[in-house]
Protein backbone atom coordinates (compact mmCIF):
# COMPACT_ATOMS: atom_id res chain seq x y z
CA UNK A 1 0.00 0.00 0.00
CA UNK A 2 1.74 2.95 -0.97
CA UNK A 3 1.90 6.53 1.11
CA UNK A 4 -1.25 8.53 1.63
CA UNK A 5 -0.35 12.54 0.68
CA UNK A 6 -2.16 14.93 3.38
CA UNK A 7 -5.26 16.71 1.63
CA UNK A 8 -4.77 20.32 2.35
CA UNK A 9 -7.48 21.68 4.48
CA UNK A 10 -7.97 24.86 1.43
CA UNK A 11 -8.77 22.40 -0.87
CA UNK A 12 -11.18 20.21 1.23
CA UNK A 13 -12.84 24.02 1.72
CA UNK A 14 -13.10 24.03 -1.95
CA UNK A 15 -14.35 20.83 -2.67
CA UNK A 16 -16.94 21.11 0.17
CA UNK A 17 -18.35 24.33 -1.38
CA UNK A 18 -18.48 22.97 -4.83
CA UNK A 19 -20.97 19.94 -3.65
CA UNK A 20 -22.77 23.33 -1.75
CA UNK A 21 -22.99 25.26 -4.77
CA UNK A 22 -24.17 22.74 -7.14
CA UNK A 23 -27.50 21.10 -6.09
CA UNK A 24 -26.94 18.01 -8.84
CA UNK A 25 -24.18 15.35 -9.28
CA UNK A 26 -21.15 17.66 -10.34
CA UNK A 27 -17.53 18.07 -10.92
CA UNK A 28 -15.31 20.79 -10.13
CA UNK A 29 -13.26 22.51 -12.79
CA UNK A 30 -11.56 25.87 -11.45
CA UNK A 31 -14.17 28.26 -10.94
CA UNK A 32 -16.50 26.56 -13.41
CA UNK A 33 -18.52 23.50 -12.12
CA UNK A 34 -20.30 20.72 -14.59
CA UNK A 35 -23.59 19.79 -13.48
CA UNK A 36 -25.96 16.94 -14.50
CA UNK A 37 -29.29 16.11 -13.83
CA UNK A 38 -33.01 16.03 -16.04
CA UNK A 39 -35.12 18.09 -17.44
CA UNK A 40 -38.57 16.61 -18.58
CA UNK A 41 -37.13 13.39 -18.56
CA UNK A 42 -34.26 14.34 -20.66
CA UNK A 43 -30.30 14.49 -19.61
CA UNK A 44 -29.23 17.95 -19.01
CA UNK A 45 -25.31 18.93 -18.85
CA UNK A 46 -24.28 22.31 -17.34
CA UNK A 47 -20.87 24.41 -17.45
CA UNK A 48 -21.51 27.20 -14.77
CA UNK A 49 -18.43 29.86 -13.96
CA UNK A 50 -18.88 30.10 -9.89
CA UNK A 51 -16.62 32.94 -9.88
CA UNK A 52 -19.72 34.72 -10.79
CA UNK A 53 -22.26 34.28 -8.14
CA UNK A 54 -21.34 36.32 -5.33
CA UNK A 55 -19.15 39.32 -7.49
CA UNK A 56 -20.81 42.66 -7.16
CA UNK A 57 -18.92 43.09 -10.77
CA UNK A 58 -22.10 41.57 -12.44
CA UNK A 59 -23.61 45.04 -12.16
CA UNK A 60 -21.39 46.14 -15.18
CA UNK A 61 -22.86 43.30 -17.78
CA UNK A 62 -26.50 43.95 -17.78
CA UNK A 63 -26.74 42.41 -21.21
CA UNK A 64 -27.35 38.57 -21.41
CA UNK A 65 -26.62 36.79 -24.64
CA UNK A 66 -27.80 33.60 -25.07
CA UNK A 67 -26.18 31.82 -28.24
CA UNK A 68 -28.16 28.79 -29.40
CA UNK A 69 -26.53 25.90 -31.42
CA UNK A 70 -29.22 23.00 -32.59
CA UNK A 71 -27.70 19.73 -32.89
CA UNK A 72 -27.55 18.44 -36.28
CA UNK A 73 -27.65 14.81 -35.24
CA UNK A 74 -28.46 13.87 -31.04
CA UNK A 75 -28.62 10.80 -29.70
CA UNK A 76 -32.48 9.63 -28.44
CA UNK A 77 -31.60 11.27 -25.13
CA UNK A 78 -31.14 14.73 -27.28
CA UNK A 79 -27.12 14.89 -26.58
CA UNK A 80 -24.13 15.46 -29.39
CA UNK A 81 -21.94 12.20 -30.63
CA UNK A 82 -18.82 12.66 -30.00
CA UNK A 83 -17.60 14.01 -33.55
CA UNK A 84 -20.57 16.30 -32.64
CA UNK A 85 -19.27 17.41 -29.58
CA UNK A 86 -15.86 18.14 -30.77
CA UNK A 87 -16.79 20.21 -33.51
CA UNK A 88 -19.40 22.16 -30.67
CA UNK A 89 -16.37 22.13 -28.72
CA UNK A 90 -14.46 24.39 -31.64
CA UNK A 91 -17.81 26.65 -31.70
CA UNK A 92 -17.04 27.25 -28.27
CA UNK A 93 -13.48 28.58 -29.60
CA UNK A 94 -14.79 30.28 -32.18
CA UNK A 95 -17.20 32.18 -29.57
CA UNK A 96 -14.37 33.20 -27.85
CA UNK A 97 -12.53 34.20 -29.92
CA UNK A 98 -14.76 35.94 -31.70
CA UNK A 99 -17.21 37.70 -29.12
CA UNK A 100 -15.10 37.49 -25.51
CA UNK A 101 -14.10 41.04 -24.84
CA UNK A 102 -12.08 41.25 -21.90
CA UNK A 103 -13.69 42.92 -19.29
CA UNK A 104 -16.86 43.68 -21.72
CA UNK A 105 -18.05 40.18 -22.08
CA UNK A 106 -17.88 37.06 -20.22
CA UNK A 107 -19.12 33.50 -20.41
CA UNK A 108 -21.09 32.25 -17.64
CA UNK A 109 -23.51 28.96 -18.65
CA UNK A 110 -22.91 26.50 -20.87
CA UNK A 111 -25.93 24.10 -21.27
CA UNK A 112 -26.00 21.10 -23.34
CA UNK A 113 -29.60 19.67 -23.52
CA UNK A 114 -32.63 18.62 -25.50
CA UNK A 115 -30.72 18.65 -28.88
CA UNK A 116 -29.10 22.01 -28.08
CA UNK A 117 -25.86 23.74 -26.97
CA UNK A 118 -26.81 26.92 -25.62
CA UNK A 119 -23.65 29.78 -24.17
CA UNK A 120 -25.19 32.22 -21.80
CA UNK A 121 -23.08 35.43 -21.62
CA UNK A 122 -23.60 38.55 -20.74
CA UNK A 123 -22.26 42.09 -21.57
CA UNK A 124 -22.06 46.06 -21.51
CA UNK A 125 -21.22 46.34 -25.44
CA UNK A 126 -24.71 44.75 -26.88
CA UNK A 127 -24.35 46.66 -30.20
CA UNK A 128 -20.62 45.56 -30.59
CA UNK A 129 -22.06 42.33 -29.97
CA UNK A 130 -24.86 42.07 -32.62
CA UNK A 131 -22.34 43.13 -35.23
CA UNK A 132 -19.66 40.46 -33.98
CA UNK A 133 -22.77 37.79 -34.43
CA UNK A 134 -22.41 37.92 -37.99
CA UNK A 135 -18.82 37.36 -37.94
CA UNK A 136 -19.24 34.04 -35.96
CA UNK A 137 -22.60 33.04 -38.15
CA UNK A 138 -20.29 33.07 -41.08
CA UNK A 139 -17.57 31.57 -39.76
CA UNK A 140 -19.66 28.30 -38.70
CA UNK A 141 -20.60 26.29 -41.58
CA UNK A 142 -21.40 23.13 -39.61
CA UNK A 143 -24.30 24.45 -37.79
CA UNK A 144 -27.30 26.92 -37.30
CA UNK A 145 -26.22 29.53 -34.73
CA UNK A 146 -29.12 31.73 -33.19
CA UNK A 147 -28.70 34.23 -30.67
CA UNK A 148 -30.80 36.29 -29.03
CA UNK A 149 -29.63 39.68 -26.42
CA UNK A 150 -31.87 41.10 -23.34
CA UNK A 151 -31.65 43.45 -20.27
CA UNK A 152 -31.37 40.87 -17.47
CA UNK A 153 -29.36 43.38 -14.73
CA UNK A 154 -30.19 40.79 -12.04
CA UNK A 155 -28.43 37.71 -13.82
CA UNK A 156 -32.03 36.14 -13.21
CA UNK A 157 -30.75 33.37 -15.63
CA UNK A 158 -27.50 32.50 -14.54
CA UNK A 159 -29.20 32.35 -11.28
CA UNK A 160 -31.28 30.23 -11.39
CA UNK A 161 -28.53 27.73 -12.31
CA UNK A 162 -27.07 27.97 -8.79
CA UNK A 163 -29.68 27.05 -6.16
Amino acid sequence: MGKMQKTSPIILIVIALSFLIVNARGQNMGSWNVLQGDMNGKPIFIRVDTQWKESSRKTQYPYRIGIAIPLNNPNNDGLPSNDEMNILNSIEDLIDKELIQEGKTILTLIITTNSMREFVLYTNIPKVIQSKYNVLKNKVKTHEVQMIIENDPKWEVYKSFLH
